[in-house]
């Protein structure tokens, strides 16, 4: 096979996990009615970039499983890359997608990085919101290499549940208990949430504020009020980039329940 026919089967593993999106990306690398309109030239170099990654990727050695979540985010990016494109939305110009013979382009360090961190996501919900992450990176020239990395690497450390944490608190006025937990039994699954919690704060992604979303010092996890947690401009960056907004109410419920 050579590299874009590698591509497309690392692709065409995606299963479940990609679901409608490997028609789209694959209709991408193809060229064909999916492309109209997009022009030439940001089709190839976006096209390059993915059977460059996609081609390497495939040639390494990958379980079943691995194979799929590798497979699922590269058609989820690709599919996503694609309708912004048909949309209208343009392609970020900065640079990003191009390299020189010193140095491959960011754009393949990225997709490489987003793959890489896809293949270890035991948690195999995140591999959607990793895919939506290049997608979105790829039309925003304020995120650079070096903020692309460190989100990356942020999104590794949470677990899916911490996810779902910065989802609901981008809810102001949500209804969620607006006095601190002092005195409240804090064992099992409360105190558990709650170590999350404090990691996320830990990480800025949230702040402890009052009602008026003033910022507030507060120690140890009694104190916290979970009416009042809010993310931070950093917080908001990432919600937005991983798009977390896409987590359905279903999968919030308990958390909701436990924190009420």
């Amino acid at each position: 096979m050579n590299k874009e026919e590698k591509t497309k089967n690392l692709i065409s593993h995606g299963g479940d996990l990609a679901g409608s999106a490997i028609g789209g990306a694959l209709g991408f690398l193809a060229g064909g009615p999916m492309l109209a309109g997009v022009g030439a030239a940001v089709g190839t170099f976006i096209g390059k970039t993915f059977v460059a990654i996609g081609s390497d990727v495939h040639d390494s050695y990958l379980s079943p499983k691995e194979e799929m979540r590798i497979g699922a985010a590269t058609a989820i990016a690709l599919s996503d890359i694609n309708e912004k494109l048909q949309r209208g939305e343009t392609i970020r110009n900065d640079g990003f997608f191009h390299g020189n013979d010193k140095k491959r382009s960011d754009a393949e360090d990225i997709l490489e990085g987003t793959l890489l961190k896809c293949k270890a996501a035991y948690e195999e919900r995140k591999v959607l919101h990793a895919g939506k992450f290049f997608s979105n990176i790829s039309f925003d020239k304020e995120i650079n290499s070096e903020m692309a990395c460190y989100f990356l690497q942020v999104f590794e450390k949470l677990t899916y549940r911490q996810l779902c944490l910065l989802n609901v608190f981008s809810r102001i006025g949500n209804h969620l208990r607006a006095t601190n937990l002092t005195g409240v039994r804090s064992g099992g699954e409360l105190w558990w949430i709650l170590q999350e919690i404090q990691e996320l704060k830990d990480l800025n992604l949230i702040y402890q504020g009052d009602k008026n979303q003033k910022s507030k010092i507060v120690w140890g996890l009694g104190e916290l009020v979970p009416a009042y947690l809010y993310n931070t401009t950093l917080g908001i960056s990432f919600h937005k980039l991983f798009e977390l907004n896409t987590i359905d109410d279903d999968e919030l419920s308990e958390i909701v329940k436990l924190l009420s």
